[in-house]
């Protein structure tokens, strides 16, 4: 089931009746520092609640929602199909997902680097270990077009472990769902990533930008293939190849009354102080960009007077 955030609800300063419990919210190591603010900022207003969080990758999510032992689970992607039938095997029905935010992927180097922009098949170039987009491998700097002596150096590469959202995200993107290249230095944490490559100057990575800091340089994206197909959008609203939802997934059972402690954070994330955190955090908003999600219900839908 698909949940999306209405504009009435974005549009105001949430206000609720007390509620208490402990909230428990695991997945992506995207979506942590957000997570974590949103959840400093709503105990404030809700002193009765207490949240934990467990960044341990977006595919930890769907076994601990499928188990019980956490309340929302935040994802880089949605589920998969044995993740959702895994899930409708022990639950009996399936999670509810809610787009909550739009990400963009952000290719990096060390500021030093002098290249100025890159392309799709570049990426697949460099990462894919049998380049099924591209066609050939970018071993060295030369190989991108840059001069000695950067360019008589070896691209160092850096990534995500393949337990996170953002790694299959990339690989379906820009290796055309190609295979890693065995020398990809694969990292634990966006920020992990961002920090290897402001140390190495013969470094790239690949990092959501709400990770980036000024002792990175971030390279555009220019064309050099079709991405036509591409739904989602950069800030300003233009195609952006490597942009993508980020998503909560609730495990509530439909025929039950919705959750009153998830729903109350819900309504807080998508409230004026929500999205202001969202922002701060360098996401946007998912209806900032798109009117709807396509099959989604609204938050007033699935948090009802009743929640």
């Amino acid at each position: 089931m698909l949940c999306a955030f209405s504009s009435a609800v974005a549009a105001t300063t949430v206000a609720t009746p007390e509620v208490r419990g402990n909230l428990i919210i695991t997945g992506s190591d995207t979506l942590a520092a957000l997570v974590s603010d949103w959840a400093d900022a709503f105990v404030d207003v809700e002193p009765g609640v207490t949240i934990e969080i467990q960044a341990m990758g977006s595919a930890s999510a769907p076994p601990a929602l499928t188990a019980g032992s956490a309340n929302l689970g935040s994802m880089s992607r949605q589920m998969t199909r044995s993740e959702l039938d895994s899930f409708f095997q022990q639950r009996g029905w399936l999670p509810t997902a809610v787009p909550i935010a739009v990400d963009t992927i952000a290719i990096i180097v060390h500021p030093d680097n002098p290249l100025e922009s890159i392309t799709l098949d570049d990426l697949d170039s460099i990462y894919s270990a049998n380049h099924a987009c591209s066609g050939k491998a970018a071993t060295h700097w030369a190989d991108l077009g840059v001069a000695p002596a950067l360019g008589a150096l070896p691209v160092e590469r850096y990534g995500r472990t393949s337990i996170s959202g953002t790694y299959g995200f990339f690989r379906e993107r820009a290796l055309c769902r190609g295979d890693f290249a065995a020398g990809v230095n694969a990292l634990p944490g966006s920020a992990a990533v961002v920090s290897a490559v402001s140390q190495i100057p013969t470094a790239i990575g690949y990092t959501s930008m709400g990770f980036i800091t000024d002792q990175v340089k971030v390279l555009p994206i220019v064309s050099g293939r079709d991405t036509s197909r591409v739904q989602n959008y950069d800030a300003d609203g233009s195609v952006y190849p490597l942009s993508r939802t980020l998503w909560f997934y609730l495990a509530f059972d439909p025929q039950q009354p919705p959750p009153r402690l998830e729903c109350a954070f819900l309504q807080f994330i998508a409230s004026t102080r929500g999205r202001e955190l969202l922002r701060d955090g360098g996401f946007e908003p998912v209806d900032s960009l798109r009117s709807k999600v396509d099959g989604a219900l609204t938050l007033a839908e699935i948090c009802n007077d009743d929640a």
